[in-house]
């Protein structure tokens, strides 16, 4: 939150330079930080039986694609989703405010704290009481469709309030909280393949990474397209994050059974019914 306030004055004090000076002693006083009050908590000594070797190649992540239905199609969901992630739009919001919507750094950082407290208040708050409220299917058609709304108002704005406006109606699925309930249903699903749950969650990071990679150099090649064309770059950016972020895993979520979508919910009910009928005798 407070980042963005203090990289605009930086912007406007010292320029583009003094931002990223700044960031680089704030790196360097990390690693001191962990290198003398973080210990190693294993012993160079200490052998490992354990075959490691799938933990050492990243691909090994793609195996998830080959477990079962429910498996395979969640990680899909969850992967694509990451598309809408907040660092793999950064870059590209902040070419579209300064470019397009003429923002100075001072009001664009604005932008950025708002965006990044909807972050953390949706993802901590906002989504599990409307999961809660609602159950997984409804908050995740919920989110997505909100996030392509937000995406359209967005995309069309000509001003900041039109972005912050627009960030109303992605708060709900902001920074690919539309997904929670794919991943949860994902996790609980791969343990029932016979995953770890560590395991899956390297896998999955693993995943997330892919889109990572990828997904900034898509919206940045699509920008740049578009300002070659002259044409409008947020109908390229935005709508190939409605695409790849809010459609597909819509259509993956929907490909699921309401069975599917409720399995975990019956096998702890099925597991409560022992003791509720003793508790009755």
């Amino acid at each position: 939150v407070c980042a963005p306030f203090i990289s605009g004055y930086l912007e406007n004090a010292f320029g583009p330079r003094g931002v990223y000076v700044a960031a680089s002693l704030g790196g360097l006083i990390q690693l001191i930080h962990n290198y003398l009050c973080i210990s190693e908590t294993k012993k160079l000594t200490e052998k490992n039986n354990q075959d490691n070797s799938i933990l050492v190649n990243p691909l090994h992540c793609f195996k998830l694609f080959t477990s079962s239905s429910i498996v395979r199609t969640t990680a899909l969901a969850c992967m694509f989703a990451s598309f809408v992630e907040g660092k793999n739009m950064s870059a590209v919001n902040s070419m579209y405010l300064r470019n397009q919507l003429g923002l100075d750094a001072l009001r664009a950082s604005r932008y950025v704290v708002l965006y990044g407290i909807a972050m953390y208040t949706s993802g901590q708050y906002w989504g599990p009481i409307l999961m809660k409220r609602f159950g997984p299917r409804t908050f995740t058609t919920l989110a997505n469709v909100l996030n392509l709304l937000g995406f359209v108002i967005h995309a069309n704005s000509k001003s900041l309030q039109g972005v912050v406006f627009a960030l109303c109606l992605l708060f709900t699925g902001i920074n690919a909280n539309s997904a929670s309930a794919m991943k949860a249903l994902a996790g609980d699903a791969a343990i029932k393949a016979g995953y770890g749950r560590g395991l899956f969650n390297g896998h999955f990071s693993n995943l997330r990474a892919i889109i990572t990679s990828w997904a900034p150099m898509l919206y940045g090649g699509l920008y740049s397209y578009a300002i070659r064309k002259g044409q409008n770059p947020a109908a390229y950016v935005y709508g190939a994050a409605i695409l790849f972020g809010c459609v597909v895993p819509e259509l993956c979520h929907r490909s699921l059974s309401s069975d599917d979508m409720l399995w975990t919910r019956k096998k702890k009910s099925a597991a409560t019914a022992p003791s509720n009928k003793k508790k009755g005798a």
